[in-house]
């Protein structure tokens, strides 16, 4: 393992710093128990961190008004694109909400790409009928929040076309329930996302459960920006540091964009987030040997790419044309990000690395090839 690696070099320095201070002082005697405490194995092994994954509850308006701001079912592939992204030590339990919320998918960890499959399978059952009660959406997800036992840091996100009947704003024992679940969800940390679908959304009420639980709101008027909302709540949550952000636009025949990747040595974890908006132009991620990958994961416009133990050096993503892209990403998971994590922040939310993968410019090197 690379952290075990780094971990016994800077043991070794350390055990070295130390022995030599004790040589000044202390007797042969005296010495050579302490060098005997020093090459204790269990010392070395104390300090392997645990990589923790995070427990998302993925909450999905399926209400009647639906048909009318999301005919095309995007929030579905909004909850597809959120499980690709997770990462096999994290949980997600799914929720449909229209007048009555009910849990599709149990809470579950992600493992594999076979798990993956089967947690998106109860995206399927979408059915845009039925009035809107968010409170019992909210309500529901709390608590499967509640019925996780790990210490993992929970949130929820929720896809809705955002706004309450009329009758519920008018109700005063509604909207005093609602603020109390809020305040429930401020007090256990577990900050809900609110992401909006069509312009019928208020704006201000979606504001104020972010503000209330923690989270942040997010607008969705495209399938990227949907995937950028995820890639935003993510980062805030996950031990990845994003070292790509790009949005290559159209390619004509015969145009590349690349976009170098440096990935340093401590990386045990490189992912790659294209979209591709049609199916003319090519995607392929080329390793520092310029071995090229275009075996990827597809849903909807997005190829997802995951190299475990990815080779230091400067990676490429690379987009041909004819074709149009839209916004794309890379980043990595890093041991070494892991091992600097500090506790006690609000939601895990991850500080600058003081260790940091850099990127290699921002600006695609665009070169152009003969067609035959």
């Amino acid at each position: 393992m690379k952290l075990a690696k780094l971990q016994f070099n800077l043991y070794s320095k350390l055990r070295h710093i130390h022995v030599l201070g004790v040589l000044m002082g202390v007797s042969m005697v005296g010495l050579a128990a302490i060098i005997s405490l020093l090459w204790t194995p269990s010392l070395a092994s104390a300090q392997e961190p645990d990589a923790s994954g995070i427990t998302v509850i993925l909450v999905v308006d399926d209400s009647k008004s639906m048909q009318q701001t999301d005919p095309e079912q995007r929030r579905g592939l909004g909850g597809r694109l959120l499980i690709e992204r997770l990462f096999p030590e994290d949980q997600i339990a799914t929720v449909l909400f229209s007048r009555q919320a009910r849990v599709v998918g149990p809470l579950s960890e992600v493992q594999d790409d076979e798990t993956r499959d089967s947690l998106k399978s109860s995206l399927s059952l979408l059915q845009s009928s039925g009035s809107t009660d968010m409170l019992d959406a909210l309500t529901e997800a709390f608590g499967e929040l509640e019925r996780d036992k790990t210490d993992n840091p929970k949130l929820v996100v929720f896809l809705t076309d955002g706004r309450l009947l009329q009758s519920e704003v008018e109700s005063s024992e509604y909207m005093s329930a609602f603020e109390d679940l809020l305040k429930a969800y401020r007090a256990n940390e577990w900050p809900v996302f609110p992401i909006s679908f069509g312009l019928s959304a208020d704006a201000i009420f979606m504001a104020n459960i972010a503000e209330v639980t923690g989270g942040e709101t997010c607008d969705a008027p495209t399938d990227s920006v949907l995937a950028a909302c995820f890639q935003t709540v993510l980062d805030k949550f996950k031990e990845t540091e994003r070292v790509l952000s790009v949005t290559p636009r159209c390619l004509q025949t015969g145009k590349i964009a690349d976009y170098p990747v440096y990935v340093d040595p401590y990386a045990n974890q490189l992912s790659v987030v294209a979209a591709q908006e049609n199916f003319l132009g090519q995607t392929v991620v080329l390793s520092p040997g310029r071995t090229s990958s275009n075996v990827a994961r597809q849903e909807g416009i997005f190829r997802f790419y995951n190299f475990d133990d990815p080779a230091e050096g400067t990676w490429t993503v690379r987009f041909t044309g004819p074709g149009c892209f839209g916004e794309s990403f890379a980043y990595i998971q890093s041991d070494v990000r892991v091992a600097l994590e500090s506790p006690g922040r609000v939601h895990a939310v991850k500080p600058s690395m003081d260790i940091r993968a850099a990127i290699e410019g921002r600006r695609a090197n665009t070169t152009s090839t003969s067609t035959t």
